[in-house]
């Protein structure tokens, strides 16, 4: 991808997001922020806005909840 030089940085950029559900599935719960039932997932995209790593959480987490364990394996590989 990057012939025999590595990019010279690397910028991560992590988001949460709202994907509302319908009914009561397994971790779907009323989130306050954004009025609705819905999970809360974590994304970790790249300077070209490639997904490295995503999490699927409870929908009524802290955006910054679990940072940590998604961050760490991407930082990890780099």
């Amino acid at each position: 991808m990057y012939d025999a030089q590595p990019p010279k940085w690397i910028t991560l950029d992590m988001d949460s997001s709202v994907s509302p559900t319908r009914g009561d599935q397994e971790g779907t719960a009323w989130n306050g922020h954004f009025g609705c039932k819905c999970y809360h997932p974590l994304f970790v995209f790249n300077q070209f806005g490639d997904l490295e790593r995503c999490a699927l959480r409870k929908g009524n987490v802290h955006s910054a909840d679990g940072w940590k364990d998604v961050m760490a394996p991407v930082i990890a590989r780099y």
